[in-house]
Parts: structure tokens; C-alpha cells; sequence
């Protein structure tokens, strides 16, 4: 015990049902507000010639079995139906000086136009000179 109180619970449950409850557009905020300041505040001797490089990155994800899930982000062809779970893809911009997520865009895995430069596309617009 550190300072005479209890250690901390290795129960994540309480605090995943908490940050459920908060709505996506406080996330994003708050997330644009810390992005902003880590920008501003790493060193220049981070940059590249006085630019911020950027890292464009993407992943997939799984998710809760839900109907909502299932109806935006379908499971994969590859699962037999009702023994999988919803997969998303994930595209990123980060920032390789700060390690900031600057923008990220989510789509399902399966379909027309679902890959990861089909999601840079829809991000092509943040990466603007001021931007860098």
C-alpha cells in the first residue's frame, strides 16, 4: 500500500460501464483539445526540418455481438453466421512527433470501397500544409 491507501482494483468493469455512459462526442473533444496541446508543446528538435511527419496506419477491431454492431460493421464472410463478432477497420493519421492520433476514420471490412485507402481517401482533406 503506497501512502496508507489500498491498492487499486483489478476490475476494469466498473469503468468500462462508466465510459459506456459517456456520449462519443465528449471523446472527441476532449481527444481534439489533448491533440492540440501535444502538438503545440513537443520540441522542435521532434520535427523533421520544422514539419511534424505523419504516419498513416490501419487495423481491424472487434467488437460486441449486437444488433447495431452487426448492422454497421457485418462479421466476416469467413464466419459462419452468429459465431463471430462485428469487425471494423480502423485508418489513423498520427503525428510521429507528439505520437498524437491527429484524425482517424472507421468503416466495416466487408464490401465496395471498405479498405484502408478507400479510408485515407475520406481523410485525404485533413492533410492540409497547415496540417504539417
Amino acid at each position: 500500500m503506497a501512502a496508507g491507501q489500498a491498492p487499486c482494483s483489478l476490475s476494469t468493469g466498473p469503468y468500462c460501464k462508466a465510459r459506456s455512459r459517456l456520449p462519443l462526442g465528449c471523446w472527441s473533444v476532449s481527444g481534439e483539445r489533448w491533440v492540440g496541446d501535444c502538438a503545440r508543446a513537443s520540441p522542435p528538435a521532434w520535427r523533421w526540418r520544422g514539419r511534424d511527419l505523419k504516419l498513416v496506419d490501419g487495423t481491424t477491431v472487434s467488437m460486441p455481438d449486437t444488433a447495431a454492431n452487426q448492422a454497421r460493421f457485418p462479421q466476416s464472410h469467413e464466419q459462419k453466421a452468429g459465431l463471430g463478432f462485428p469487425l471494423a477497420r480502423l485508418v489513423a493519421i498520427v503525428s510521429l512527433s507528439c505520437g498524437a492520433v491527429l484524425e482517424w476514420r472507421s468503416g466495416p471490412c466487408e464490401g465496395k470501397a471498405t479498405g484502408e485507402t478507400a479510408l485515407l481517401w475520406a481523410l485525404a482533406q485533413k492533410l492540409s500544409p497547415a496540417m504539417c
